[in-house]
């Protein structure tokens, strides 16, 4: 029985959509979060190389840790379009996207936040933080897509443009 059916989940909706997750948002968590871990490693790994110094974080800083965010929203991307080229359907260039920004200002927020009240940061605090963020990511993702944002295929363009020359353009290389 699909979450959306059962009559005792309706007051576990906001505005329609419900807030459970669903099968496949749980697949998008683990993947964020497993995808967006092993990303924070991906520059070392590699040598330093200057390409993946482009999407991965090259240090400690608060902007720099944006790209694990970004790495695992590429990489749902590319499950997305395997996922729906069997479907016919539109890639979720504008839900994914408005996902990732909602992430990274959710961490930057609560981290600046936390930092601040406790005037030190945490490693655990900081795991959780991403892990409840990747979350966040994809209820935004749904929450876009189910009001059909996805059908302006030219906004979703522009804005991955515009998101990859803004981490691009302000790497520290």
């Amino acid at each position: 029985m699909s979450n959306d059916n059962y009559p005792g989940n309706r007051r576990w909706r906001v505005h329609g959509t419900s807030v459970l997750p669903h099968k496949r948002d749980v697949l998008d968590v683990v993947v964020l979060c497993v995808v967006g871990t092993l990303w924070h490693f991906l520059f070392g790994v590699t040598g330093n190389t200057y390409l993946f110094g482009l999407v991965a974080p090259v240090n400690e800083s608060l902007w720099e840790h944006g790209k694990l965010g970004l790495g695992a929203t590429l990489m749902l991307l590319v499950v997305d379009g395997i996922r729906l080229h069997k479907l016919g359907g539109r890639l979720p260039l504008v839900s994914r996207a408005a996902g990732l920004i909602v992430m990274n200002t959710f961490i930057i927020v609560i981290f600046l936040i936390y930092t601040w009240i406790l005037s030190t940061n945490i490693l655990a605090l900081d795991i959780f933080l991403y892990y409840t963020a990747c979350y966040v990511a994809v209820m935004v993702h749904r929450y876009a897509s189910d009001r059909g944002c996805n059908s302006h295929r030219m906004v979703g363009i522009l804005l991955w443009v515009a998101i990859l020359s803004l981490y691009a353009i302000v790497t520290p290389i």
